[in-house]
């Protein structure tokens, strides 16, 4: 008998309180800075350091059967694809200047502060990676947005504006067989803050060129491994080249009501989408419109009172931005 596996699902804070480590208060706090990264849950890869899945490009259906008569046999085509884990990490150097003559609980403060500054900008840049990154360099991950590089009528639609202040509104639906992100199967997302101890520091200078002195400094390490999963290509749709320092047009929301309605499963259930503060603001404006029937607010549990389109609710992202290129 075949047996099928589901693994739990977990948000990166929620993976760190598993590991037992004390900051995973700290980083769920963090977390609170882009809603996408709450929202995106992780799993473990099928292979080690690889992701290898199989996307259903067509599903067979099957037919009325009849004793002692033969059973349809179903054909799905399929397409494999492969994600590669890649390592995203930041040091926080503490100078040992600082910490000589202090008291071993001063010291620990010292440092403690330095690294939870440094920590915040550790997940502030995860997120933004996620979304942004042109995955143009071999040992980075590509985001979501440049999985989605060019109009094409079936997962990236135009919006129709021109020139470079522009935005992008993702539709995403989450989960395993969607959208989510990857860590090496080893139990849990591997976030490690290390304490290196003493190391040999490289002095920079203003514009943050090593000069070639050194000196001895308190390292901790952060590091994460992640790669983003896309299973199913229409658990991420693109809308691009939405303007954001004009006003939306009534033809621009029907089209993005034309997208929802036509190419995503089920009119967009199990969705959320993410934008700029200035597509999302715009859409504000249209709960005013007493003949607005497309825009709502809906309360959802923990993150507050977004603008949904119908039933997909919409949030700010503030790693995603509002001056973007065109997309062509």
């Amino acid at each position: 008998m075949p047996s099928f596996f589901q693994p739990t699902t977990m948000t990166l804070s929620e993976a760190i309180q598993l590991q037992r480590w004390k900051g995973g208060k700290f980083i769920s706090e963090l977390e609170k800075k882009s809603n996408l990264m709450r929202l995106l849950p992780w799993y473990p890869t099928s292979d080690g350091d690889i992701h290898k899945g199989t996307r259903a490009v067509s599903l067979p259906t099957g037919s009325f059967g009849a004793i002692n008569k033969g059973v349809k046999t179903g054909q799905v085509a399929t397409a494999e694809y492969t994600e590669t884990v890649k390592l995203y990490e930041l040091k926080s150097d503490v100078d040992e200047r600082l910490l000589d003559g202090r008291s071993k609980e001063q010291a620990a403060r010292i440092r403690a502060n330095r690294d939870r500054a440094y920590l915040k900008g550790f997940m502030n840049g995860l997120a933004d990676e996620v979304i942004n990154n042109p995955g143009t360099d071999a040992d980075a991950a590509k985001g979501l947005l440049s999985r989605r590089p060019k109009t094409d009528g079936k997962y990236t639609f135009s919006l129709g504006g021109t020139g470079a202040n522009l935005g992008s509104i993702l539709f995403i639906r989450p989960g395993e067989d969607g959208v989510c992100l990857r860590y090496p199967d080893a139990g849990a997302p591997s976030f490690v803050l290390r304490d290196v101890g003493t190391v040999q520091a490289l002095e920079l200078d203003s514009s943050g060129k090593p000069t070639g002195l050194t000196y001895p400094a308190k390292e901790t390490l952060m590091r994460v491994y992640y790669t983003p999963d896309v299973e199913d290509d229409s658990a991420l749709i693109r809308i691009a080249n939405v303007p954001t320092n004009t006003k939306l047009t009534s033809t621009n929301i029907e089209s993005i009501i034309d997208v929802v309605n036509s190419y995503m499963p089920n009119g967009g259930q199990g969705y959320v989408a993410f934008a700029p503060k200035e597509v999302i603001s715009q859409f504000w404006k249209y709960l005013n419109d007493k003949n607005n029937i497309s825009f709502t607010k809906q309360e959802v549990e923990g993150m507050g009172a977004p603008v949904c389109l119908f039933n997909v609710p919409l949030f700010y992202e503030d790693f995603m931005s509002s001056t973007e290129d065109q997309v062509a």
